[in-house]
């Protein structure tokens, strides 16, 4: 659910390694191998392989070797590499690592215009430099250990890590504005240059930021932040640098750095930002690695969800649904249901449109207003759920948003900046204990995610879990720009609700990870995949992508050209799993008043465009691995103001409820 109009749409197996020695290999180039470990596994380990992982990352440490136990012959040092304090020539190099397309070589390669090749040099003063040539960068960092590299997003961020800090570098080349002022303080530093944020989330500044600063680095502007996570808990790494470097030239591209680390670095962190270096750009940034994810069926699901989710993943056809209004939490009778909103407008709706859904949509936040908690609707999920995909009942969609507001994340919002996320990620009650490295939800919010997964076991029947949608967007309260531009606190995040779940024997979720279409804001460190939590952790792909239609002239976009564009860019990644459009929509327009503006006719295109397309898709490729689809007929947002793009009015919407109702008469059962 959106808070603003939208705009049109990381596996990661969090791919690491590390080479120890140039020893002879057998092949050229040595595959990366996952670290991608539940805490399960880990829990069951020994307490020397605990020490060398950290549990919220999956960054394991234990091949990061001390740097007077290493050394190698130099072959790929090149005098335009070098920095103006550490590395002068290839002389102080005593050992290397090479990255071609996310693989460890042990060998002289070659460079293709395709390939996307990174190097880490290491000197005998304790630094290491880094080199993309792709992006054309160079780095130096302080390190007394080899590094771990996660290259496996090469087009969006590059990671090295230790045990002491996690460095993310992105090159930035997205802004869609004529000015550096709008973009940075809307889509970078929005919150990191609001006190109320600082406030409301305890963290604190480490020293005054440097804002545009022309001064620091010559011909550069910088912009960076220096702060940490307070009462951190269970983060290893809560001290936090943060910087973007661009020509004082250029208005459009710049680097982003993150780090994070177990001390503070702040001034190592300057004398990285200082060795900034651009070098020719040779090659092409790649995810080439994170092509095929294969499929983890979850072992522990119950025998009617995985009877469920076998035929969804294997269907050739496609299962409706529509979301009108939020199921109600806690126990009601069954009259108090009958004249619920939600399965008033429900019921009205599949009987509009003569389709008994397949799928019945809901949304939950952790808590709303920091006063009402929301938890599973029992006993509506009871009496309008319970499908299972044989039984002719709806199987329950549950959208479950780490929010207590809302999402009220607007850019004129500058006064309620508080997002779960932290709470969630530290490991803090209610009281202020700190319960260090224990379970990972005894925290803030320990009884709301138990309850809630006592919940969501004792309903039984599959549900489609979808924790968190549009996270790669400014809109929501778990959103990277509220989590200091780090996306590994939204995966963190994600496997420890997974984990409660796991630990409290839910069995029948079949967990959905849904991006928005198009992300925003507009940037490569921000993109889908960088959220992505790891394929132990996911069994779907959730799509979505609207069409606003909030004007009074024809809109020719179609639903084909949209989710064409999804398809071109998921198929490569996502091809094993099932596709769930979660919810979309095209809009009917109308102002605040829901009257002005209408495009029915418009709309009505759309739609059977649409299902001219699924009523045909053996012709029509991109909706192959579309299993599920779920219309979003209730008001949006227009900036603050409620709007009725996306409200299906039976008794004004003829034409578009009969558009509808002719598509979906070829998809029933039977």
């Amino acid at each position: 659910m959106k808070k603003q109009t939208l705009l049109t749409l990381s596996f990661f197996l969090c791919l690491s390694g590390c080479n120890t020695s140039n020893n002879d290999s057998s092949s050229d180039e040595e595959s990366i191998s996952s670290s991608d470990t539940s805490y399960s596994e880990i829990s069951s380990s020994s307490e020397e392989v605990i020490s060398n992982k950290d549990i919220l990352l999956d960054e394991d440490y234990s091949l990061c070797l001390p740097l007077n136990d290493v050394s190698g012959s130099i072959n790929n040092f090149l005098n335009e590499y070098k920095d103006d304090y550490e590395f002068y020539n290839s002389n102080n190099v005593i050992y290397e690592q090479v990255y071609k397309n996310n693989k460890l070589s042990n060998s002289p390669i070659t460079i293709e215009k395709q390939d996307d090749v990174k190097y880490i040099f290491y000197n005998n003063n304790n630094h290491a430099r880094i080199i993309s040539l792709a992006d054309g960068y160079g780095f130096t960092i302080p390190t007394s250990t080899t590094l771990q590299a996660d290259f496996s997003l090469g087009t969006y961020r590059s990671k090295v890590y230790n045990e002491d800090f996690t460095l993310t570098i992105s090159y930035e080349h997205s802004n869609p504005y004529n000015n550096w002022t709008t973009y940075r303080e809307e889509w970078l530093f929005r919150y990191l240059d609001n006190e109320n944020y600082y406030t409301q989330n305890d963290l604190s500044l480490l020293s005054t930021p440097k804002k545009s600063s022309s001064t620091f680095f010559d011909g550069y502007i910088v912009d960076e932040y220096n702060l940490m996570i307070n009462n951190p808990g269970q983060i290893k790494k809560n001290y936090y640098n943060i910087a973007t470097i661009r020509k004082n030239t250029s208005i459009k591209d710049f680097i982003l750095l993150v780090m994070k680390s177990n001390k503070d670095m702040k001034e190592d962190f300057s004398d990285v930002i200082l060795s900034y270096k651009e070098i020719e750009k040779k090659g092409s940034a790649n995810n080439q690695s994170i092509n095929d994810l294969p499929v983890i069926k979850n072992p522990l699901w119950n025998e009617q969800t995985s009877n469920y989710y076998d035929p969804l993943l294997n269907s050739s056809r496609t299962n409706w649904g529509a979301f009108t209004a939020t199921l109600t939490n806690g126990t009601l009778v069954e009259s108090q249901i009958k004249v619920s909103t939600a399965y008033k407008k429900f019921t009205a709706l599949s009987e509009a449109l003569d389709y008994d859904f397949d799928i019945l949509p809901t949304y939950q936040h952790i808590a709303w207003d920091k006063k009402t908690q929301y938890y599973w609707p029992t006993s509506m999920a009871n009496y309008m759920a319970q499908g299972n995909g044989y039984n002719g009942k709806p199987v329950i969609q549950m959208s479950y948003q780490f929010t207590d507001n809302n999402n009220n994340v607007s850019v004129a919002n500058t006064t309620d900046c508080y997002t779960p996320m932290f709470d969630i990620y530290r490991g803090k009650d209610d009281t202020g204990v700190d319960y260090g490295t224990k379970a990972p939800y005894q925290n803030r919010y320990a009884l709301k995610l138990k309850t809630f997964a006592l919940d969501v076991k004792n309903y039984g029947y599959p549900v489609l879990f979808r924790l968190n949608n549009e996270m790669n967007s400014d809109w929501v309260s778990y959103c990277g720009m509220m989590t200091l531009l780090d996306p590994d606190i939204f995966q963190a995040t994600w496997r420890i609700i997974y984990n409660v779940f796991e630990q409290e024997g839910v069995d029948n979720c079949i967990w959905i990870f849904n991006p928005i279409a198009k992300t925003c804001p507009f940037s490569s460190w921000g993109e889908d995949m960088c959220y992505f939590p790891g394929i132990n952790y996911v069994q779907a792909l959730g799509l979505t992508s609207y069409r606003d239609n909030n004007n009074n002239e024809v809109n020719e976009s179609t639903f084909r050209n949209d989710y064409t564009l999804l398809y071109e860019k998921n198929n490569p990644v996502w091809n094993n799993y099932p596709w769930i459009i979660s919810e979309f929509g095209c809009g009917s327009g109308g102002d605040t008043t829901g009257k002005l503006y209408r495009n029915q006719a418009s709309q009505v295109k759309y739609i059977n465009g649409m299902f001219n397309d699924f009523n045909n898709r053996d012709n029509n490729p991109y909706l192959q691995n579309i299993k599920g689809a779920v219309w979003f007929s209730v008001n949006d947002y227009s900036g603050e103001q409620v709007v009725n793009q996306y409200e299906l009015v039976i008794d004004e919407l003829k034409d578009t409820i009969n558009a509808l109702k002719n598509g979906l008469s070829k998809n029933k059962l039977g």
